[in-house]
């Protein structure tokens, strides 16, 4: 989507069409304000912090050492991924949240791990839009000063 695209149709609802023409540093504002949150990944160290606050931890050991266990292969797999020298627990990825959320634990320790992959962005950067006041100024007016938008 370009950014006249968004300044029209305003898909989210952020309120442009009355900052357009007269307030583009309001729809700069709009569009670089971080208020929406949004699930990423966690630190393989926060994830360890968390899965030993939780009890997640010995939880995992004990369903790696049983091979009756129906979880034991997502237990190997999050050992494997604790032990690994660099990594992050990518959340974005549907199979690793599928995973998080059939884990027998509380509903409360899934929250809180969401919450540590969790930051806040931006209009323009959840959209890939540009967001600078020249970028505003461009998408409203043409290079003759006349109105685009």
């Amino acid at each position: 989507m370009s950014l006249v695209d968004e300044l029209v149709n305003d898909p989210v609802q952020m309120g442009y069409a009355q900052h357009i023409p007269d307030n583009p540093d309001a729809i700069v504002s709009l569009l670089n304000d971080k208020r929406f949150p949004t699930v990423v990944h966690v630190e393989k160290n926060k994830v360890s912090i968390w899965a030993a606050s939780f009890g997640v931890r010995s939880q995992i050991e004990d369903f790696c050492n049983d091979p009756t266990n129906s979880l034991r292969d997502a237990a190997l797999a999050i050992r494997d991924f604790l032990q690994a020298d660099d990594s992050n627990l990518d959340l974005t990825d549907p199979v690793v949240s599928g995973l998080v959320n059939a884990w027998p634990t509380s509903a409360e320790a899934k929250a809180a791990l969401f919450a540590l992959g969790t930051v806040p962005k931006s209009r323009a950067e959840i959209a890939n839009l540009p967001s600078t006041l020249t970028d505003v100024l461009g998408a409203i007016f043409n290079d003759d000063g006349s109105r685009r938008i």
